[in-house]
């Protein structure tokens, strides 16, 4: 049960369900797990989340290189208020590396909204890896 700010995770899963198998991973950035659980969807890097505080305390390039070695067959990202953390969004202020390292091996596949990182509004953006 939620409110009217779910709308967009259940739409979020509604093109995770259409756009992937039972078999294909995810990774839902900054934090996502329930929606892996629901989706049932594999987990491959061993953090389940990238919010400031993990982030910080594993560092970034160590966790680029887990994601590196997991690459999931899709990536969601999803906007969170990190004001608690003293940041702003992932990719804006924080997690600039990861972000940019997702964005160089991911495409677009579905989205709502603004562009992530872009600090315009409210977005959920779902990507696929490249294919090599």
């Amino acid at each position: 049960m939620a409110d009217d700010r779910a709308i967009p995770v259940k739409a979020l899963m509604r093109e995770i369900e259409q756009r992937s198998g039972a078999e294909d991973t995810l990774v839902v950035i900054p934090q996502g797990a329930m929606i892996n659980y629901l989706m049932r969807r594999r987990n491959p890097p061993p953090h389940p989340v990238f919010d400031p505080l993990v982030v910080a305390l594993y560092g970034e390039g160590r966790m680029l290189d887990e994601l590196r070695a997991a690459a999931p067959e899709f990536v969601a990202l999803i906007p969170l208020d990190m004001s608690e953390h003293g940041v702003t969004a992932f990719g804006l202020d924080f997690g600039q590396e990861l972000y940019r390292w997702l964005s160089e091996n991911y495409e677009e596949a579905w989205r709502i909204g603004a562009r992530p990182a872009s600090g315009e509004g409210d977005w959920v953006l779902l990507s696929r890896r490249n294919r090599p």
